[in-house]
């Protein structure tokens, strides 16, 4: 049976065995006490623990000093904040010869002592857990091993940036991921997270493509909304064992979206009359040419000249020319505002209007009625001379190409110029166009 003298020579030789230098630490007095040291006259003598730090430090590599010293400081050790499980790991260099080592801490349960256990390692083993921490527990909320023969976890890294975590043990993971998605998750992705990170839902995409992977929103107390991404991948597939781990891309997709929305507005503005806000004359035919691609119905092409507009710029000006231009285009918004129209600028003084899915033609007949006759009550107020002259073409009838469409509108518009402009003119009877440009 032993002693408890001959168990604590028992336990100090075992390690003496593994480390190379033992020191035992009293913080209270600032004092130290080297049971192995790293040279022979070192071992079992007493020194003043803060002037050996500061000596000794200077031998660290600047990378690791200020971390080095915060660690074994006095008031840190106070502290007694490190859990067992804590090592520090450094480099440094005496003699022009670089050493690896790392430091374990063990307090003494009986006394306000701890012990330094200081061990060698290779240069291998602390790189590469300085890329662990760098690329991996530095850049992810947290790295989950996931049990899903028992449906459990264990969380075994967490951010420390604020970021709502789940918890660190969960023996039901699917109740816990409905859970977070509650709370943390925006109501437009709270469906799609919890249906794609059911245990279920996993384990078929890790067995169909080997990976799992989603992108959601998380709010944060904090931050307040902030972007993830979330990874599954096997760690053991025949065990069912998984790792999960969740990465920040805030960044990434605030950057993304502020690209997207500066595209987004250069789009706009190239697409856009810079003048009257309506689609400019290259977007117009982009617009509509693509919408007779697809439209299976009647539709009608308007094509809207002013009347008299030269003589509006050459008597009264350009700024009352603008004028006109601006009255016309907002004519044009408003009464296209709740149809299914697309409208643009085409010309100094033109401008086109597509109307699709028309029930009859009478509607295109109706729009340039209202156009006309806004633009009359309107345009009177600038300048009493002007009015305009709407041409209507309608497809597939009379034509199925943009540039077809435009050429019948047009005619029809010039013709409606030369029996007395401000009205309109289509398919109808040349009886029926007379009156409907006596009706304006």
């Amino acid at each position: 049976m032993f002693t408890e003298s001959g168990k604590h020579n028992e336990l100090l030789s075992l390690l003496e065995g593994a480390f190379y230098a033992i020191v035992r630490v009293d913080p209270e007095r600032d004092s130290c006490w080297f049971l192995k040291g790293v040279a022979r006259e070192h071992s079992y003598r007493r020194f003043a623990y803060s002037r050996l730090l500061q000596a000794s430090g200077k031998f660290v590599y600047s990378k690791y000093r200020s971390s080095v010293l915060y660690a074994l400081s006095v008031a840190n050790l106070k502290k007694r904040a490190f859990t067992p499980d804590f090592t520090l790991n450094f480099a440094y260099a005496t003699f022009n010869r670089e050493k690896w080592v790392s430091v374990s801490f063990v307090c003494e349960p009986r006394s306000k002592n701890i012990y330094l256990l200081f061990r060698k390692c290779r240069e291998y083993d602390l790189v590469l857990k300085d890329i662990v921490n760098l690329y991996v527990y530095d850049r992810c909320d947290y790295f989950i091993y996931l049990d899903a023969g028992t449906n459990s976890y264990v969380m075994f890294s967490g951010s420390s940036n604020g970021t709502p975590l789940p918890p660190q043990i969960c023996n039901d993971y699917n109740t816990e991921t409905v859970k977070y998605a509650n709370l943390y998750v925006p109501p437009e992705d709270r469906e799609m997270v919890i249906r794609e990170m059911r245990l279920e839902r996993v384990i078929e995409m890790l067995e169909s493509k080997g990976s799992h992977s989603l992108y959601t929103g998380v709010i944060d107390p904090v931050r307040g909304y902030t972007r993830k991404k979330l990874e599954y991948q096997y760690y053991n597939r025949e065990r069912k064992k998984i790792l999960l781990w969740r990465t920040d891309i805030s960044q990434f997709y605030h950057e993304e979206m502020e690209r997207n929305t500066k595209l987004r507005e250069a789009l706009i503005r190239a697409q856009t009359d810079s003048m009257t806000g309506l689609l400019n004359k290259q977007a117009f035919e982009e617009r509509v040419g693509d919408a007779l691609q697809t439209n299976k119905s009647l539709a009608a092409f308007l094509f809207v000249d002013l009347d008299n507009f030269k003589s509006v710029n050459d008597q009264l000006g350009h700024n009352t020319g603008d004028r006109v231009i601006l009255a016309l285009a907002s004519i044009l918004r408003k009464e296209t505002a709740d149809r299914q129209a697309i409208a643009g600028r085409i010309g100094g003084d033109e401008f086109g209007v597509f109307l699709s899915k028309l029930d009859n033609r009478e509607e295109a007949c109706q729009l340039a009625r209202a156009i006309c006759e806004d633009f009359a009550a309107q345009g009177s107020r600038i300048c009493s001379s002007v009015s305009c002259s709407i041409g209507i073409a309608f497809y597939p009838d009379e034509a199925t190409a943009y540039a077809d469409l435009v050429e019948k509108a047009d005619s029809r518009t010039y013709s409606v110029k030369a029996s007395g402009k401000n009205g309109y003119a289509s398919s109808c009877s040349e009886t029926s166009e007379e009156r409907h440009r006596e009706t304006l």
